[in-house]
């Protein structure tokens, strides 16, 4: 063999011993990532279940809310209910004392006020 030959063969076989290192001794750094990544899920479910809960809250939170306005609105019909019969009665009543000559009201307003 020759010089050259001799060194191209040394490089070869180093070459292919490098490769077959690489591919079937050399452990990749999977496991550390493979932790980091578990870390990083446990980390983001604790995230989740809190958010969670604090959704399952705000849910109850509107809950209350929405029973709180269905409260109210029944109470402003009441009071609405409450004020239409009150203006039905005042209208009554305007028209009764339109209606009324100004000696009627003389007398409604001595007898009312009688000593």
């Amino acid at each position: 063999m020759t010089n050259k030959n001799y060194i191209s063969y040394i490089l070869n076989v180093l070459f292919i011993g490098i490769i077959l290192y690489l591919v079937f001794f050399n452990e990749p750094h999977t496991n550390n990532n493979i932790k980091m990544y578990e870390d990083r899920i446990d980390s983001l479910n604790n995230i989740i279940s809190l958010n969670n809960k604090k959704l399952d809250s705000l849910s109850n939170l509107e809950e209350k809310q929405i029973d709180n306005i269905k409260n109210l609105k029944d109470e402003l019909s009441k009071i609405s209910n409450k004020n239409k019969d009150l203006k039905k009665k005042y209208d009554q009543e305007v028209a009764r004392y339109n209606a009324m000559s100004n000696d009627d009201i003389a007398n409604l307003f001595t007898e009312t006020f009688q000593w």
